[in-house]
């Protein structure tokens, strides 16, 4: 008996583990199955009641209609749960090209408009660069404009001024009233033929001092020559004969332009040399260099032209001291 009551232990017990092992299997073919009360199997069987019976209802519904509980293989077939996945999925995506279709509509009305911005800064960058042109081709007229006026202009005045001389040197001390007989003595001495000084002196008076001059030294006398002969011959004995006290630091200019006499100041240098080599030179208006060389004449308007010439000619200014120093 003992044996026997053994064996249908044994038995129990292989049956109880064959059950066991059958609600194992079950469990993991589910995807949750937790105990429930008797409250949570009502609410159970009301969502199964209220969940859809066929693949299409299924298809229908959004995630969010879905009945809030887990799903399970024993309640729907592994198709439904695919199509279910499949239709998320497209949902989905549908909402993500639809996301970026609206994007780059915007992105090209964006760039259709930077376009169209782009072609109008164009069109004005156009417009502008021809108004600068035309600008730029008026500005170049103009100042060539102004500068054929302005030559006009000094030669205007240089050819008023053609009869005056400029003396500096002569002291202060030698009021208005002697001015002019101090000067008749000093053409005088340089040998300036004239009868009669009231005839050969028209006007002599004081004027500004220029900025270059020293405060200390006197300001200039400008005299009137009554021709152009006798004030070329004053400028000739000028430079020839050496003048006695107290004459001995006279200086005499022709009374030119200020334009004349900014455009000749280059040139300065290259007359004194002339003056030390005793070459003839003369000045046309307004800055035009006239030089007689070795019988032939030369023309200079340019300071770049007279140096070349200057250099081709060995007068340049290391010779003209070499010699000075002999």
């Amino acid at each position: 008996m003992a044996s026997r009551k053994g064996q249908d232990n044994k038995q129990l017990s292989k049956r109880d583990r064959e059950k066991k092992q059958e609600g194992k299997t079950d469990r993991r073919l589910s995807f949750s199955a937790p105990l429930l009360t008797q409250k949570q199997e009502i609410d159970h069987q009301n969502v199964s009641d209220s969940s859809p019976q066929s693949p299409k209802e299924f298809e229908n519904l959004s995630p969010k209609s879905l009945p809030k509980r887990k799903l399970t293989s024993k309640e729907y077939s592994s198709e439904e749960l695919h199509s279910y996945l499949a239709s998320c999925f497209e949902r989905q995506l549908d909402k993500i090209k639809n996301g970026i279709h609206e994007g780059l509509m915007e992105f090209k009305t964006e760039l259709i408009q930077l376009e169209k911005k782009i072609k109008q800064n164009e069109e004005k960058l156009e417009a502008l660069e021809f108004q600068q042109v035309s600008v730029e081709d008026n500005m170049r007229k103009a100042n060539q404009k102004i500068a054929e006026l302005e030559l006009k202009i000094a030669d205007l005045e240089d050819r008023s001024r053609r009869n005056n001389l400029r003396i500096r040197g002569i002291s202060e001390s030698v009021h208005n009233d002697i001015l002019q007989d101090h000067i008749t003595e000093l053409l005088v001495q340089l040998g300036v033929q004239m009868t009669n000084s009231l005839n050969f002196l028209e006007r002599c008076h004081r004027i500004m001092k220029p900025d270059f001059v020293a405060q200390g030294e006197p300001r200039d006398v400008m005299i009137c020559c009554s021709t152009y002969k006798m004030k070329e011959q004053a400028l000739k004995a000028v430079r020839l004969i050496k003048v006695n006290d107290p004459y001995t630091n006279i200086m005499i200019f022709p009374h030119i332009s200020y334009y004349t006499r900014a455009k000749r100041k280059p040139f300065a240098l290259y007359t004194k040399i002339l003056r030390q080599k005793n070459i003839r030179y003369s000045w046309r208006y307004p800055c035009k260099l006239i030089i007689s060389y070795e019988a032939r004449t030369y023309s200079f308007s340019d300071v770049m032209a007279i140096s070349k010439w200057f250099r081709q000619q060995n007068l340049d200014q290391t010779n003209s001291m070499e010699g000075d120093k002999g």
